[in-house]
């Protein structure tokens, strides 16, 4: 047990000096992983806290906490809610605040030889219209909002083979934009750190994650590397001065994000996890929309009863 916490306390130090591609997308990276759903079916319910952090591009430092709960009605049926809430500090000012709520639903279909699917559909609701301000009243870039403002919808599947690897895909869409951020690089002595959002407008989001989870010596910890590639469908756009929709170049494009779990399970089913976000070698897009992290580090505890 004593070496377990002194790996965990190692590999939370490593990520606080690596440079790395954190999780960019607009959701996808908080939902349950689909393999958990096995893990208390005997305990029914679970409840989740966590918090992590990271530094995005322009040095802009956010902070993440959440809370979630989750039920399994049956062996098949599991839901999942999540309540995000977020500190972001940078050159341009501060903002916190509440960010999402994500309501999920998983289905978990027979297992034929050694082969398990799992079916997702869920929403993201928004909190806020990812409008908030400086104090000369300025809006601020989306890298500082804490919400992006839009209602998704979320479905996906996943196949889990032998129990120990995962292989999933899932969409993002959004289906009603309550953004109302009115960011103008003019009011910021006309800077290039960020891109113009007057009137943003982002396109879907597509996932392709593969995963595998080792134990340790048949002990309680393991490890959980995965690879994360994240699509972005389209390029996202924006209003001009002359009321004008304008396409951001390069806005749509891939990201892959490479993650590690490293997961301690307690003797009453109870879980701490530390995640981190290492290097990726590959990012064609830009993201106007803020969710470009180069760092990243999450802690959380669960507990099931």
């Amino acid at each position: 047990m004593k070496n377990n916490f002194k790996l965990l306390i190692v590999l939370g130090l490593i990520s606080f000096n690596i440079h790395s591609q954190g999780c960019s997308d607009a959701g996808f990276c908080v939902l349950q992983n689909t393999k958990e759903i096995d893990n208390f079916l005997a305990k029914h319910n679970s409840v989740t806290v966590g918090t992590g952090f990271g530094m995005g591009l322009e040095k802009v430092n956010f902070s993440n906490s959440y809370l979630e709960y989750g039920y399994n009605i049956n062996e098949k049926i599991g839901l999942q809610t999540k309540l995000t809430y977020q500190n972001i500090t940078g050159d341009f000012g501060k903002n916190g605040g509440f960010g999402d709520l994500f309501l999920i639903a998983n289905y978990r279909s027979s297992t034929v030889n050694e082969y398990d699917f799992r079916f997702l559909v869920g929403t993201k609701i928004p909190l806020n219209t990812a409008n908030a301000k400086n104090e000369n009243g300025f809006s601020l870039p989306m890298e500082y909002q804490t919400s992006l403002g839009t209602y998704d919808v979320i479905v996906g599947t996943s196949m889990i083979y032998d129990k120990k690897w995962d292989f999933t895909v899932a969409l993002q869409v959004p289906i009603s934009n309550i953004n109302e951020n009115q960011f103008s690089p003019v009011f910021f002595n006309n800077t290039d750190k960020y891109n113009q959002t007057t009137g943003f407008t982002r396109k879907p989001d597509a996932l392709l994650k593969v995963g595998c989870f080792f134990t340790i010596n048949e002990s309680r910890f393991s490890i959980n590397p995965t690879f994360l590639g994240i699509f972005h469908l389209g390029k996202d756009s924006f209003t001009d001065a002359l009321n004008n929709r304008v396409a951001i170049e390069k806005s749509d494009g891939f990201t892959l994000n490479c993650v590690i779990n490293s997961i301690l399970t307690f003797k009453d089913d109870s879980q701490l996890t530390l995640a981190i976000a290492t290097p990726s070698p590959v990012r064609t897009a830009i993201r106007p929309d803020g969710l470009v992290r180069i760092f990243g580090v999450n802690l959380q505890y669960k507990i099931k009863f």
